[in-house]
């Protein structure tokens, strides 16, 4: 789920936010950024989100992997 709200309204400056909330099986995984573009903070938010999935993901199946070998 992608959020994004303007937080200071009118008035401008660096304040337009998005929240990204990924809902994974480990539990969900929420980033936020903020920014004066939209856009900016749309990719900014995602990439941050792409790094955390990967690092939970790769720890699941690295602890499903000893768990089978062992």
């Amino acid at each position: 789920d992608v959020y994004l709200t303007d937080v200071n309204g009118p008035k401008g400056g660096p304040d337009k936010r998005c929240r990204v909330v990924a809902h994974l099986p480990t539990g969900p995984v929420v980033v936020g950024r903020t920014g004066p573009d939209p856009v900016a903070a749309v990719a900014a938010a995602a990439v941050r989100c792409r790094r955390l999935i990967r690092s939970r993901l790769k720890r699941r199946w690295g602890r499903r992997r000893r768990a089978v070998g062992a």
